[in-house]
């Protein structure tokens, strides 16, 4: 009798108790994310760089969470920039290791380098030399003058040996493949510290309606890949939040300054005018864009009303080219002047889909305004060496040194594409030559200025817009509000703290 009462005592109370010590041990902390590139087993390196996780496992030498915002040296205690812009010496932090344990050399970061520029076909480096001076401290060398060493510095992770894909030195290291992805651990031995989240799952899922509906049941707590449409739905559920930046890079239909159409600066400016960039944001991108003006990051002036050369106005349009001594002679709605049909035909990389729709829309905008407009395709490896009779390419050109002024719109172009628009203005290669030298953010901005100005003058493009990236998170997690999307924010989620689950 006795017994059965003291089984029926600890029955009653063994849940209260095993309340007690769960209340004592909190749960481990993890998060459960959700994309749209593939990580598996035949991954490369570059799939893992350019996903969500990339920044957890590959530290970057400098962390620049955005244009002009403030900077965290990662992997990197010093750096001097020699006379002349051209060299750079770099001294590591002491007491970084490897995933596997061995700590971080110059010749790891040498090696990082190589493969930035062979497996991901980073164009910065492309015209820089590395060289190890010693264990921690190495050398970067220029075949130009270098405008930002900390920029620079900003593009170059650390990668592993080609024998592994995950061997880094960055907060979350690999602990197992999992079906359809990947698991990390905490790096506990982090030199920066332990991070508050345990665990990060990484999963892969190609369709967005079904990506949307693992996070709708609670079975993943971070949605990346997502569609505008998607965005908006997501906004109204009171369980996440919803980031959204843009990709780091600009369309533009860059305007052949020397073909016998384009040369003249006025045709360059009414074809600018008649196209309608919040109208190319809405149907050809679904919202999914902010209109630009000029080559330069959204962020990085304040924002002034599209006037000038880069607003929409269709009427003044025909009225510039009919001073220019444009008309419809024949009235099959295309003008014309001297017997030539003010009519011509651009190029756009057949590897981007989004830019197809942009070509329709733009050749019916500028149908409007009695200009022809046809579109043909090549790949993107070929743009840089179509002949210089073309009229006008369309293309997605990144914000990079210098915003990709130098590379984009100077007569000396620093990149494989060079200067598309066969554009030359002596005052903006000066320019560009101070910008170099320039130390203060207010003189940099300054200089910026001018060139907006330059621009809007000279049209030597048609700057269209910059495409936005969106992702939901959960409100679980306190630091993520900090979150913008860009490929190195994501390192502050080692920071993220949570309920548990």
């Amino acid at each position: 009798m006795k017994k059965s009462a003291a089984i029926l005592v600890l029955a009653f109370i063994f849940p209260f108790l095993l309340t007690l010590y769960s209340c004592d041990k909190p749960k481990e902390k993890n998060l459960i994310l959700v994309d749209n590139i593939k990580i598996d087993k035949e991954s490369n390196l570059q799939n893992v760089y350019n996903s969500l996780i990339g920044s957890l496992i590959f530290s970057p030498l400098l962390f620049r969470y955005n244009s002009g915002a403030a900077e965290h040296h990662v992997l990197v205690e010093d750096i001097k920039v020699l006379p002349g812009n051209k060299v750079i010496e770099v001294k590591l932090k002491d007491g970084v290791r490897l995933h596997d344990g061995k700590p971080l050399t110059a010749d790891d970061v040498i090696r990082s380098i190589d493969r930035l520029k062979v497996e991901l076909n980073n164009e910065t480096l492309k015209e820089v030399k590395g060289e190890s001076i010693d264990r921690q401290r190495f050398r970067l060398t220029s075949n130009y003058p270098i405008p930002d060493a900390n920029n620079l510095l900003s593009t170059i992770s650390v990668f592993p040996s080609h024998s592994s894909l995950f061997n880094g030195t960055g907060p979350f290291r690999f602990k197992r493949w999992v079906d359809n992805g990947v698991e990390l651990e905490a790096n506990n031995d982090y030199f920066e510290g332990a991070p508050k989240l345990k665990k990060i799952t990484y999963l892969y899922e190609p369709d967005e309606r079904k990506r949307l509906t693992i996070l709708l049941k609670g079975e993943a707590d971070l949605l990346a890949g997502i569609s505008p449409d998607t965005a908006r739905f997501l906004e109204n559920d009171v369980r996440f939040n919803v980031h959204k930046d843009h990709e780091g890079f600009y369309a533009a239909l860059f305007l052949n300054n020397k073909s016998p159409l384009f040369s003249d600066k006025r045709v360059r400016k009414a074809v600018s005018m008649a196209v309608d960039r919040n109208s190319i944001i809405e149907k050809g991108l679904d919202d999914g864009g902010v209109s630009i003006s000029s080559p330069f990051p959204p962020e990085l002036l304040s924002p002034i009303s599209e006037t000038g050369s880069q607003g929409y106005d269709p009427k003044e349009a025909v009225r510039i080219l009919q001073n220019a001594g444009w008309k419809d002679r024949d009235g099959d709605g295309i003008l014309e002047k001297d017997g030539k049909k003010l009519s011509f035909t651009i190029y756009y990389p057949r590897e981007f889909e989004e830019l197809k729709r942009i070509a329709d829309i733009i050749g019916q905008q500028l149908f409007e305004a009695g200009i022809g407009m046809e579109s043909a395709t090549v790949d993107k490896k070929e743009i840089g060496n179509i002949s210089g009779d073309y009229d006008g390419i369309l293309f997605l050109a990144a914000y990079d040194e210098h915003f990709n002024l130098n590379r984009w719109l100077s007569t000396t172009p620093t990149n494989e594409y060079g200067n598309l628009s066969l554009y030359g203005n002596k005052e903006v290669d000066a320019l560009l030559g101070q910008l170099q030298k320039s130390g203060s953010a207010e003189e940099k901005n300054i200089i910026y200025g001018r060139l907006r100005e330059i621009f809007y003058e000279d049209v030597p493009a048609a700057f269209l817009y910059a495409p936005l990236n969106y992702l939901a998170v959960s409100r679980k997690f306190r630091g993520a509000d900090k979150l913008e999307f860009h490929v190195y924010s994501f390192y502050r989620i080692k920071d993220w703290e949570m309920e548990g689950r």
